[in-house]
């Protein structure tokens, strides 16, 4: 199986066939540690988290203010030891990002 000068496979040959036998190829020969760190995330990618080069990204689930809400009620105790995290995490945004973010804790407690 070759690939096109941009990388891609040739015509009739999914992407996601292209990469598996990428995979198994390289798999047999890595060419340093690093190289089949990559192999093993690619595998990752495919396998455990169904992320298929021949298909478009999934919806993001995106809630209603309430929907949010009632989803952050049910995760409370799991909430309390991640907000000090979360808060480290959002003191490092720019400004406008903390404004945005604060406010709409606010409306949600």
């Amino acid at each position: 199986m070759t690939a096109t000068r941009s990388g891609f496979p040739e015509n009739g040959v999914s992407r996601l066939d292209y990469i598996l036998a990428t995979i198994d190829s390289e798999k047999r020969q890595p060419r340093s540690r690093d190289h089949l760190r990559v192999i093993h995330s690619w595998e990752r990618c495919i396998n455990e988290y169904a992320l298929h080069p021949d298909q478009p990204p999934a919806t993001p689930l995106i809630l209603e203010q309430a929907a949010l809400k009632v989803r952050c009620e049910s995760a409370g105790a799991l909430l309390e030891i991640a907000r000090p995290e979360m808060e480290t995490s959002i003191s490092r945004l720019p400004a406008q990002a903390r404004r945005s973010w604060w406010s709409t804790k606010k409306a949600m407690y």
